[in-house]
């Protein structure tokens, strides 16, 4: 296989080596994960820091390393900006959600919907999509690095999903959350010394970040404040900021991988700081991923020659960091093996949360009902074969990503906003509107997710995408071109087969360009081809505000639940004075730095009711 030698497959094999020798580390010591508590709760005593980093590396996997790279390179630097709505999201969840969640002492986040609603119809749609959205995640997180050993050794891209898929599948089996964190931390670190390294020799090879710098300005890709209001642009400031707000906050609120992790702190004050925390994590890994973006660009501008239409190996800007890798450390053995485990690294640690939080919600809110009278043993080894299940189902759509194609953010995020924002409107419809009732959360979980679901099925078969502003290509004047990788017809078209490729024009079913016909005359969407261009950067907002929107409607229209009968712990913290007032009894409560560790929340409150109660007498006889 070329492009990595003997010292390279050392360093990517000792670094996978460690991230499983950290499972059967945790499967040997403590408690053996022989209860389910330990497995998938770490018995809520983890530290801070693995917290945190855990938290950031779940959701930011070789997905955000080669998809930065590729949308910098094709489009520009405005898809950074998706950044700011992430931290308004990470704000809100650290600000709002960890109070209102910490308490109530959930293995399943959606534990919350059955008691909120009184229904398990509610938990199960819940979970459904829960569920759904982690394991197409999965096989996206998966494919994204295969893709790029596929790039640079030749390496077939089925046999990279496979090992990967094994790999994560191992440690999360057998050592249980503990395992999880602590690979967390380790992959965080890795993922960190591959991008720095990268960074630092890019850097060196591109003339220096004022070369860069000025070199992406004048190939146009600087503009940021792209004020386009159209749904159907792409990527606009509205989109990657107010739309990544929207669907990054149905990520960090509802995701179970979330909701374990604050499950698993010592405290509220630990769980809130372990949110906030991942803001300079999050810019950690995304600032110098983005200047890679721009490095790359820069590199292969000023060979004057752009890969992608030179490279036979190379099809897709998913491929193009790699491709950068492999040529720049042709002469340092080691650094590609390094780079090749940063990329896993963050895939195997986006696999292990799904795996271990899809195995939380499976026992919790359909198994244990039934079969909660088995001993520990017994119900650990259940939640042990689900993430092996789980694990084959993730490797699966990995593969079925072979087929779909595409650039992995958009596939990723897709498929997130898609599951996402239904998911976060669920949740703040029973903890915003406490007249909300159970058939109204079905109603519009279902409604939301059936029209997010058709537009991206839609979108794929008509062919028909979102509008990309057209930017300056990458000149092709320094390739060498061979009869085995180009024909004159290439050469000729290149202007045209660049800007389809890259989106700025991009062919429909009917055989339109996106804007114009093919023959030159305008052509402009009617009627559902609107909807399917409208930019997936827009899908999680328009999941939440339709599932409030027809869950209250619903509501009303099959009869609101009045307030006084939902429980004041199920509305979010600080919303509850509009329902209960002054007198709320949450409202000490929630000052607290209290968890209810081995016990139900309404128990805990129900206590908390009977002493203020008792206090509240005593005062009065005394008086």
């Amino acid at each position: 296989m070329g492009g990595l030698v003997a010292a390279d497959y050392i360093v990517f094999g000792v670094l996978m080596f460690m991230s499983a020798a950290i499972g059967i580390f945790y499967s040997l010591v403590g408690g053996r994960q022989k209860t389910t508590k330990e497995y998938l709760l770490a018995n809520r005593q983890m530290g801070l820091v693995p917290i945190a980093l855990s938290l950031l590396v779940s959701f930011q996997s070789a997905i955000m390393i080669l998809g930065y790279t590729a949308e910098i390179y094709l489009h520009g630097v405005i898809f950074w900006m998706t950044n700011v709505g992430v931290a308004i999201a990470i704000f809100l969840t650290g600000l709002a959600i960890v109070p209102f969640y910490r308490p109530l002492n959930l293995t399943s986040s959606f534990e919350y919907l059955e008691r909120r609603f009184q229904s398990k119809a509610v938990s199960r749609v819940g979970s459904f999509m829960g569920l759904l959205g982690g394991i197409l995640y999965m096989g996206t997180a998966t494919y994204a690095p295969s893709t790029a050993v596929e790039a640079v050794t030749g390496f077939p891209l089925w046999m990279s999903i496979l090992i990967a898929s094994i790999v994560s599948t191992f440690y999360t089996s057998i050592g249980g959350m503990k395992a999880v964190l602590w690979t967390d931390v380790f992959q965080f670190l890795v993922m960190e010394a591959g991008i720095f390294a990268v960074l630092g020799k890019g850097l060196s090879v591109a003339g220096g970040i004022e070369n860069v710098w000025n070199t992406v300005h004048d190939g146009g890709r600087m503009e940021v404040l792209i004020l386009d209001p159209n749904p159907t642009t792409r990527h606009t400031f509205w989109g990657v900021v107010i739309g990544s707000a929207f669907t990054w906050f149905g990520v960090y609120a509802t995701n179970q991988a979330s909701i374990q992790r604050i499950s698993t702190a010592k405290s509220k004050t630990q769980a809130r700081w372990a949110v906030f925390l991942n803001i300079p994590g999050l810019l950690s890994l995304s600032i110098p991923v983005c200047l890679l973006g721009m490095i790359v660009y820069t590199y292969y501008t000023q060979l004057a020659c752009d890969p992608m239409q030179s490279q036979e190996n190379i099809n897709s800007g998913n491929q193009m960091l790699s491709l950068f890798v492999s040529q720049i450390f042709e002469s340092n053995p080691g650094v590609s093996g390094l780079f090749l485990a940063t990329l896993f690294s963050g895939a195997l640690s986006s696999n292990s949360s799904t795996m271990n939080g899809s195995a939380a919600i499976i026992w919790e809110d359909y198994f244990k009902p039934h079969f909660g009278h088995w001993p520990d043993w017994k119900q650990t080894l259940f939640t042990k074969t689900v993430v092996v299940i789980v694990g084959v189902l993730g490797m699966l759509v990995a593969f079925l990503c072979m087929t779909v194609g595409g650039p992995v953010t958009q596939i990723s995020l897709s498929f997130g906003g898609a599951t996402a924002g239904p998911l976060a409107g669920l949740f703040l419809l029973g903890g915003l509107f406490p007249w909300a009732n159970w058939i109204g959360a079905c109603a519009g979980a279902l409604s939301s997710f059936g029209l997010l679901f058709w537009i991206s099925i839609g979108a794929y078969v008509t062919k028909i995408k979102s509008y990309n502003p057209p930017v300056e290509p990458v000149p092709i004047s320094g390739c060498h071109f061979t009869a085995e990788n180009v024909t004159f017809d290439n050469v000729t078209s290149y202007m045209t087969s660049y800007m389809t490729s890259t989106g700025a024009l991009e062919t429909t079913s009917m055989g339109y360009l996106n804007g114009t016909e093919s023959h030159g005359a305008e052509y402009t969407l009617t009627g559902l081809e609107y909807l399917y261009a409208i930019s997936y950067m827009w899908y999680g907002c328009i999941g939440i505000l339709l599932t409030l929107l027809v869950g209250m409607i619903v509501s009303l229209i099959t009869g609101p639940t009045h307030p006084s009968d939902v429980e004041e712990l199920y509305i979010l913290p600080g919303y509850r004075r509009l329902f209960y007032g002054k007198s709320s009894k949450m409202l000490d409560f929630e000052k607290s730095d209290e968890i209810c560790v081995g016990k139900k929340y309404e128990d805990v409150m129900l206590e908390t009711f009977i002493e203020r109660d008792s206090q509240d007498k005593s005062r009065k006889d005394s008086g």
